[in-house]
């Protein structure tokens, strides 16, 4: 095996998909209620987005994790995990 994949450092696969699901389904959540409620899109069930809302709600996850990694370092759930984004693993 090539010694440069392996990165003893480096946090354990679960736990980068673990902290993607619960940082993903956070913002759908709290960025879809709050669409819902200016765009209109509240139901009983919860939220039902459409179009252009939806477009929007999923640019706001996006923007989400990117202003979240450059800014603060990583973003909720890498932090309930404990997983310290940098650019370079050596």
């Amino acid at each position: 095996m090539n010694s440069d994949l392996l990165c003893s450092s480096c946090p354990p696969t679960w736990k980068k998909i673990m902290s993607f699901f619960i940082d993903f389904l956070g913002c759908f959540v709290i960025f879809g209620y709050i669409l819902a409620y200016f765009f209109g899109g509240l139901t009983e069930e919860g939220f039902n987005l459409e179009g252009i809302s939806t477009l929007f709600l999923f640019s706001l996850i996006v923007s989400y994790f990117i202003i979240m990694k450059r800014y603060f370092g990583g973003t909720f759930g890498k932090k309930i995990f404990g997983i310290v984004s940098s650019k370079h693993h050596k």
